[in-house]
């Protein structure tokens, strides 16, 4: 195909989407306007239906004001009749005015202007309505007797102080309502309908002689009885298609329907319509007529850029002087044809240049390993220092014999590199949450200067800081915090500058606030970090190179996890140095906080009860250290190895708190949850879980099997007795 040809058929797919979306527009438009017609039927028939309302509300207001005439007041009915006259003359749609006792019977008759007798009220409905509700009532349409032809009813109930003594009757022709549809047509040629509460027609502007009395077309008869509202198109009586609104007046029940032909509105639509139509057509039959034009212009500069092709592959022409057309796109197709061999050139120089980041990004990825390597290396140190200190110390006690001495240091090592050993874990745990986003904070306003005091207390008593002048400078600085994760910020910072000072070094551990953020800055006199390691301090699993002993040890991970969960806080934590010799500063900045209120006075402490307790543990050493220490407290304990013993034990003892193992052999901790929900005596037991996993859905899935709280292995003291607390003030609160 020539190019000519591409460009009709690029136009033609150009032009074609917006012809569609044109005829497109144009349904929508014929039907939006159709529709905009619907509305302002709808809008015409409401205030139709409204101003019917107004009527039979006038027609109430005057009979009541007829109701409340004195002459009813002493039974004089001549009196009352005269009055009844004059209200009856001045109203010209009333046929006649009639005073019913409450049996029915006629009391006074009074016609209307044509002098006609009156006959008794023919719609006894409508007078029991009265008797039932003492209100107003409205009729459908109704025969009148004796008269011929149709009439309404309007009937009040006379009332003296709270007794209902008569009933007033208003007796409407049906020729006022087809002259009140004459007041307001919806469209020249509309026809008007009017529908009492039981769809029947009650007048009608076209053929009413016809139609009075009897059903409309059975698509308004459907309507009308579902909607108070509506807007359709609808076959009439007569067999034409109108479109049709209906509005329900709220007072009567009656409905109020309009149809105007179809022919009518749609005329007025199809001359815009058929002008679009005629205008997408034009415009179409003018592009492809531009594009045959244009293509000619489009053809000659792409000859001639093919023939300055061929002269640039015999390199006889200078193309600095060529100019192929005024056409600019071909002109470019020009240029990049001269520049194509200095392309080349570049994209070997880009290419030379990609094979050395590949070649830097291998030799990161052989640093990874390596560090990968060091890493499991130095867990490997880490993990057989403490366990060959445990193991040394397992045999002290085993041939400690008579030495207590002995055996009490050996505990001690073995408690101290157990102590170790979590901690080792815990930072691994740890580190693996805050990498995956799965740590979760438990945050309390708190005095950052009694974290710090703190922190320092455990560290000196466990002897961390021996040989070193450690100063605490600290001023009140309050903090939106999860106080153990600040402590594990504290502790990983000051064990780092104890790692890497030398002994009778000095540690300054300062607290204060600047402006809107709390401050901690730890400042030592060590070994300093080099300029090369300072951007990569925080990085995981990196150690500053030293010299020094490292009996203590360390995975490279603890200044990871600082950063980690300082950012959790919201807060930020940056290192300097003036270089090796020149110690170390590392800064942490939080969010301030206000103070919070004064504390109420804590609870009781648990280790001081004397609770009833079941632990179910299928580990024999866990479960008897756990049984000794409870003991220890004041408790009355009691053990299972498994769910049978467990609830065996749940029916003989009745136990206040239960410490259920999750990972039981048979039946596990949720499980037997669950069973001890299902009991009466398990009911009232306060369930722990003690489980090895402490993920939020783990803490999630207890709570569903019923457990009160969660503890994850290894319980601390502390922790056991918050629980043990937490339970108690619960039972009182019972």
């Amino acid at each position: 195909m020539r190019i000519r040809s591409h460009i009709v058929l690029l136009v033609a797919a150009a032009v074609l989407p917006l012809m569609t979306f044109s005829t497109i527009m144009t349904v929508v438009f014929w039907r939006q306007q159709r529709a905009a017609f619907e509305d302002r039927f709808i809008e015409r028939v409401r205030a139709v239906s409204i101003a019917l309302d107004r009527e039979h509300l006038a027609t109430v207001s005057a009979l009541r004001g007829l109701a409340e005439s004195a002459t009813l007041d002493g039974g004089d009915l001549s009196r009352f009749q005269s009055r009844a006259r004059e209200v009856l003359a001045g109203e010209e749609s009333w046929s006649a005015v009639t005073l019913l006792d409450l049996g029915g019977r006629g009391l006074v008759r009074i016609p209307g202007r044509s002098g006609a007798p009156v006959p008794s009220l023919n719609d006894s409905a409508t007078f029991r309505r009265v008797l039932e509700t003492g209100q107003p009532a409205i009729s459908g349409l109704v025969t009148s007797p004796g008269r011929g032809g149709y009439a309404t009813y309007i009937a009040i109930p006379v009332t003296r102080g709270r007794a209902l003594r008569y009933v007033l009757v208003a007796e409407i022709d049906q020729r006022i309502w087809l002259r009140f549809l004459s007041f307001y047509p919806v469209a020249p040629e509309a026809t008007m309908t009017l529908l009492d509460q039981n769809r029947i027609v009650m007048a009608r502007t076209l053929n009413n002689d016809q139609w009075i009395g009897r059903p409309p077309s059975p698509t308004l008869y459907a309507k009308s009885a579902e909607f108070p509202l509506g807007a359709y198109r609808n076959v009439g009586l007569e067999g034409q298609w109108f479109y049709s609104a209906h509005s329900r007046a709220s007072l009567s029940g009656w409905s109020v329907a309009t149809g105007v032909p179809v022919g009518s509105v749609e005329a007025s639509l199809r001359g815009s319509l058929v002008a679009m139509l005629v205008g997408i057509a034009g415009t179409g039959a003018l592009a492809i007529g531009l594009v045959i034009v244009l293509g000619r212009r489009i053809e000659q500069p792409i000859r001639r850029l093919a023939g300055l092709a061929r002269s640039l592959a015999r390199s006889d022409t200078d193309p600095s002087r060529v100019r192929v057309s005024n056409v600019r796109e071909v002109d470019e197709v020009a240029a990049t044809l001269v520049e194509a061999a200095e392309l080349i050139q570049r994209r070997s120089a880009e290419l030379d240049e990609a094979l050395a980041k590949e070649t830097a990004a291998r030799a990161q990825a052989e640093d990874a390993s390596r560090s990968k390597d060091e890493f499991l290396a130095m867990l490997g140190h880490e993990l057989r220092n403490p366990l060959g200190a445990i193991s040394s110390a397992t045999a002290v006690l085993d041939h400690a014999g008579r030495s207590e001495a002995a055996a009490a240091r050996a505990r001690a090592v073995i408690a101290r590199q157990v102590r170790h050993l979590v901690g080792i874990v815990d930072d691994l745990l740890d580190v693996a949450r805050v990498t995956t986003g799965k740590i979760s904070l438990h945050r309390q306003v708190v005095d950052l200067a009694s974290i710090a005091q703190g922190c320092l207390n455990t560290l000196r008593a466990s002897g961390r800081l021996a040989g070193h002048e450690v100063a605490l400078v600290a001023e009140p600085a309050w903090a939106e915090i999860d106080v153990t994760r600040i402590e594990q910020v504290l502790t990983n910072l000051l064990v780092n500058a104890v790692k890497y000072t030398p002994a009778s070094g000095a540690i300054r551990l300062g607290i204060g606030a600047e402006a809107d953020q709390a401050v901690i800055v730890v400042r030592d006199t060590g070994i300093g970090i080099t300029a090369g390691m300072l951007p990569r301090i925080f990085d995981l699993f990196v150690q500053s190179d030293s010299a020094l002993d490292r009996a203590q040890g360390g995975l490279g991970i603890g200044l990871t996890l600082v950063r980690k969960i300082v950012e959790l806080h919201g807060g930020s934590v940056q290192a300097s140095s003036d270089g090796p010799g020149q110690g170390s500063t590392f800064t942490v900045r939080l969010p301030l906080a206000a103070p919070p209120a004064p504390p109420h006075a804590a609870a009781a402490a648990a280790k001081a009860g004397s609770g009833r307790i079941l632990i179910v543990e299928d580990n024999d050493d866990a479960r008897e250290m756990l049984h000794a220490m409870l003991e220890l407290w004041g408790h009355d304990v009691d053990d299972a190895r498994d769910a049978d013993s467990a609830l065996a034990c749940l029916q003989q003892r009745e136990p206040d708190i239960a410490l259920l193992d999750i990972g039981l052999p048979g039946c596990d901790g949720y499980e037997l949850a669950r069973r001890f929900r299902g009991s009466a005596a398990g009911r009232r037991v306060f369930l722990v879980a003690v489980t090895g996993y402490g993920q939020p859905e783990d803490r999630g899935r207890a709570i569903e099997a019923g457990f009160n709280a969660h503890l994850v292995k290894p319980v601390g003291p502390d922790a056991l007795a918050e629980v043990i607390a937490l339970a108690r003030g619960n039972r009182q609160n019972r």
